[in-house]
């Protein structure tokens, strides 16, 4: 092999591995930003949750105020206690909201009970910081004392 060949081959394989390097590199920086977010729901209210009558929860990226708040998620619970789990969130902090499902119909509406993680007297949430490669763990109780406007 001239000196010509071997540094041509030898070029490749630096070029190669270089590769197989950034690739590797991508996914563990990948890996490395999952987040992860439990949500253990307790509704408290005068009516079961069911199939029928479940809990809407969601994932927010700021405290949810009508259509400029950047939704990240959402999950139905049909039985109450029960734990969801969010995964890969792409936001942190995120903020967390449930809504009771009165009607049965899926339509989130006016009148309709909801509870927000950490909320104050109005309902708004509290900002639950989610750090890459982390699992949180929250449960979220709430009843008929808040409703949608």
């Amino acid at each position: 092999m001239n000196n010509r060949m071997y540094k041509d081959v030898a070029r490749s394989r630096v070029t190669g591995l270089a590769a197989v390097s950034v690739l590797l590199m991508a996914s563990l920086v990948w890996a490395a930003q999952g987040r992860t977010l439990k949500v253990t729901v307790n509704y408290t209210g005068n009516d079961e949750v069911s199939a029928t009558n479940a809990v809407f929860v969601s994932v927010w990226t700021s405290p949810p105020v009508g259509d400029a708040t950047g939704l990240l998620s959402g999950e139905v619970v049909r039985e109450n206690g029960a734990t969801v789990t969010f995964e890969n969130l792409t936001a942190s902090p995120v903020y967390l909201v449930a809504f009771y499902d009165t009607q049965g119909d899926g339509i989130i509406a006016s009148g309709m009970p909801f509870g927000a993680y950490g909320a104050d007297a109005y309902g708004t949430p509290s900002a639950i910081v989610v750090g890459d490669s982390q699992t949180v763990e929250v449960e979220l109780s709430f009843d008929d004392t808040i409703r949608i406007p």
